[in-house]
């Protein structure tokens, strides 16, 4: 018996480091070349990386979108738009119990956006998150908007189904997502494929926020206020 447990353990040994090479394999090589090109105009993006999730800024106004039209609490003196996609209960929750956090990665369970309205990239609701800019060009400015737009559940009025108040009183809220969560289509993953529609290299496993982060163009990132 125990030359037998032996042999089941190096098994199960060989195949987590297996797993483990292969998600480390995963982190570094490209799943997508960037396609964006230099424009004389490009609009300036932001991903954020809060420490095991990430998300996604955009400017609450320009010239291709307004996201005003789109959210009651994105006002005038909103400069950027914050977008987190994740797994409804335990994104939900403020408590984050073990529970529901065991549930979100081993199950597939609904999801929902949270929609933050940011005075600027140096909001308190920012302090402890990594920010990095990044100039996109207005074409894949579109097809990001047209991603994040999509993501959303919408009712037969086309409108987004609004399902609380976000973490932040009167300027976040969070929404009915589109798309299943589980551990390996997550809130990074989703992020991941934000930034390929920004035209943006993406590494082949997308499922940490440093994964994303390693393959972002060289820039200055802010850390705190």
């Amino acid at each position: 018996m125990p030359k037998m447990f032996r042999s089941v353990f190096r098994l199960v040994l060989r195949l987590l480091m297996f797993l483990l090479g292969a998600l480390a394999v995963g982190c570094v090589v490209p799943q997508s070349c960037s396609r964006n090109i230099e424009c004389k105009k490009p609009v300036i993006v932001y991903f954020i990386n809060h420490g095991y999730h990430s998300s996604i800024a955009l400017p609450a106004t320009s010239a291709l979108h307004d996201w005003r039209k789109d959210f009651p609490y994105v006002a005038d003196s909103t400069s950027l738009v914050e977008f987190g996609w994740g797994e409804k209960a335990f994104y939900m929750s403020r408590s984050f119990p073990v529970g529901d956090g065991i549930k979100a990665l081993f199950l597939p369970n609904p999801s929902v956006i949270q929609v933050i309205a940011l005075e600027d990239r140096y909001s308190y609701i920012l302090s402890h998150a990594e920010v990095i800019p990044v100039a996109v060009c207005p074409d894949q400015y579109t097809e990001l908007v047209q991603y994040i737009r999509a993501a959303f559940q919408r009712d037969s009025l086309g409108n987004t189904r609004f399902l609380a108040e976000g973490f932040y009183p009167k300027v976040s809220g969070f929404y009915e997502a589109l798309g299943t969560y589980y551990a390996f289509n997550n809130c990074n993953t989703w992020v991941g494929g934000a930034l390929r529609a920004a035209g943006l290299q993406t590494p082949l496993w997308d499922g940490i926020p440093q994964s994303l982060r390693w393959h972002l163009p060289d820039t200055t990132a802010t850390q705190g206020q």
